[in-house]
């Protein structure tokens, strides 16, 4: 079907074609249109309560005509939109529809503000849209729920829960419940009825609770936990790097920044530069592989805990501390961004400062922050960079212990 319109002609806001008043299974195929430059739009699928539905609109080319290309009405659930084309100069929007259920699958627009404006959500390009479970890219399988997908895999793999995904898989790898995926993995399952479990890079994994990922080969070997942050393994845990010691972090007393390489000592809970005698509690330090009591994602005590520090729970969740107020959580800084909390080396071989007094295999007590030779548990490995009288202090590499 061709249309050709006068550009000039006033078409009173009127649709050029229009499919309306409880009209179905209507089938356009091979349609062009061109030049209904002040008609409402090329092709409109009217909704309401006498709506159209069951529409397919196939190999189309809509050229230089209506401000709207296709509109399609609100309550209209079954629209397929296929092999086209939409091109204009100066065009409003190329596809337009209150939700998102209109299938699409190979239309493009050109020329036009919006390429498509579906749901109130603008797309500079028409998206694909596919309703239904989706096999692709896969020798077999079965998207069992209508909102899952079956990508990349062979071997019969199995979705059966809403909003599931068994990708990049093999050998009968399945989802059940909620939320689920398994990714490149072999003959691995989630299972039961629980809520977001993601199997990852895995071999005969089995995965049962909710909110969690995991992996393993011939069963699980590492896990972590959306729920409680925790990570479980089964193996070591290996630092890459060259960073060299363990730190917890802790408040100065007097809110001040401590430089770092500065010996500390706890005054309380809290630390200041440590003097001649004083308990040597650690070095404030920029190479520690692990560091703890950042409290990273939220106030420390937003969750109540019992006298010995542990959280106390309810029905498997942490219970919130009623002096918790979520407004502030959006200007929440953690430690690490406060400059009276510091990285304390406690463990390992840690950057401090040093005095004119320090060599090599020295034993290092503290005066004033700074190292100086005495008698401890500390004992220095190398001079990083000798004493200075205009800096007025060196760097050794110490190991503290």
């Amino acid at each position: 079907f061709t249309a050709i319109g006068n550009p000039s002609y006033d078409y009173k806001g009127n649709p050029i074609i229009a499919v309306q008043y409880k009209s179905r299974r209507v089938d356009i195929n091979g349609l062009s249109v061109t030049g209904f430059k002040k008609a409402s739009h090329d092709v409109r699928v009217f909704g309401g309560p006498q709506k159209a539905d069951d529409v397919t609109i196939s190999n189309f080319n809509i050229e230089n005509s209506a401000p709207i290309g296709i509109g399609i009405g609100g309550r209209v659930y079954s629209v397929k939109l296929m092999a086209g084309n939409l091109i204009h100069s100066n065009g409003n929007i190329g596809v337009y529809s209150p939700n998102t259920q209109t299938m699409i699958v190979g239309v493009h627009a050109y020329g036009y503000s919006k390429a498509a404006d579906l749901a109130k959500n603008t797309n500079k390009q028409i998206p694909t849209r596919l309703k239904g479970g989706l096999v692709a890219g896969s020798t077999s399988g079965h998207a069992l729920s209508d909102s899952s997908a079956v990508i990349a895999a062979t071997g019969s793999c199995k979705t059966k829960g809403p909003a599931n995904s068994v990708l990049a898989s093999r050998a009968g790898s399945s989802t059940e419940g909620s939320r689920q995926a398994v990714i490149a993995s072999n003959n691995s399952h989630t299972k039961g009825n629980g809520y977001a479990r993601t199997i990852l890079s895995s071999h005969n994994v089995t995965q049962t609770k909710s909110y969690t990922t995991a992996g393993g080969y011939n069963g699980l070997k590492w896990e972590i936990s959306s729920k409680s942050g925790n990570i479980t393994s089964a193996g070591q845990v290996r630092g890459g790097s060259s960073l060299s010691d363990y730190a917890e972090y802790f408040e100065s007393a007097n809110g001040h920044e401590i430089p770092t390489g500065t010996i500390v000592t706890l005054k309380g809970e809290k630390i200041m530069p440590a003097q001649s005698g004083d308990y040597l509690l650690g070095v404030v330090s920029n190479t520690a592989a692990v560091v703890l009591g950042e409290a990273s994602f939220d106030w420390q005590g937003r969750y109540l805990r019992d006298r010995f520090g542990a959280l106390i729970n309810q029905k498997g969740l942490p219970i919130e501390n009623p002096n918790y107020d979520p407004e502030k959580s959006n200007v929440y800084q953690s430690r690490a961004e406060r400059k009276e909390w510091h990285v304390i080396g406690l463990v390992g071989q840690v950057m401090v400062r040093i005095d004119d007094t320090v060599s090599v295999g020295d034993s290092v007590k503290a005066k004033n922050g700074v190292a100086t030779k005495g008698q401890s548990n500390w004992q220095v490995m190398n001079i990083e960079t000798p004493y200075d009288s205009e800096m007025g202090y060196g760097i050794a590499k110490v190991f503290i212990r």
